[in-house]
């Protein structure tokens, strides 16, 4: 019986110990997430006075952009950002052409969008439009690339139209490495 009880008063230590370490390591947890989280970009844009803005011209418009090449900015992209700069837009760039889709999770404003290759539009979403409220994600719309491409770029709904932008238009890259 003896045995019984330094058993248990074993395990009631252990656990003791083990809430504590989790307690403490679960805020360093919470702390080091809250450290390294991207910026919230919900309300900021491009500044567009830096010489070494990333830009692409198209049709003699200009677009400051911010440049995703790799996985998690490219999921995140525009999601839960409250608006975007008429001259701002987001280029998700790939290493190899390939088809993509793209849904609108978190969105909160209406964007056109442009399939890409190398430096020639192939296809044009506009006016994709938000999420309705409550809409579960297997219920949003998938836009697919008309074909294989390894660029795309989201500007505001009706930029496209505004601009006369089209299949078939050249893009220009500017302080923007592949």
């Amino acid at each position: 019986m003896k045995n019984y009880k330094w058993l248990v008063i074993f395990v009631i230590f252990i656990l003791f110990v083990a809430g504590i370490w989790l307690k403490i390591s679960n805020t360093n947890v919470v702390k080091n997430f809250k450290n390294t989280e991207p910026t919230n970009k919900s309300n900021q844009n491009i500044n567009t006075e830096a010489d070494n803005a990333s830009q692409i011209i198209i049709n003699n418009k200009t677009f400051f952009v911010e440049v995703a090449t790799d996985p998690a900015t490219q999921r995140q992209g525009l999601s839960a950002r409250q608006s975007l700069n008429t001259e701002n837009g987001m280029l998700f760039a790939y290493a190899e052409k390939k088809d993509l889709h793209f849904w609108m999770l978190d969105m909160k404003f209406n964007i056109d969008l442009l399939w890409i290759n190398d430096d020639k539009v192939v296809g044009i979403e506009k006016n994709m439009p938000v999420p309705l409220a409550g809409a579960e994600d297997k219920d949003l719309l998938i836009y697919s690339s008309p074909e294989p491409v390894n660029r795309v770029l989201e500007i505001n709904s009706g930029l496209a139209d505004q601009y006369g932008l089209k299949v078939g238009d050249s893009l220009e890259y500017k302080n923007i490495n592949f």
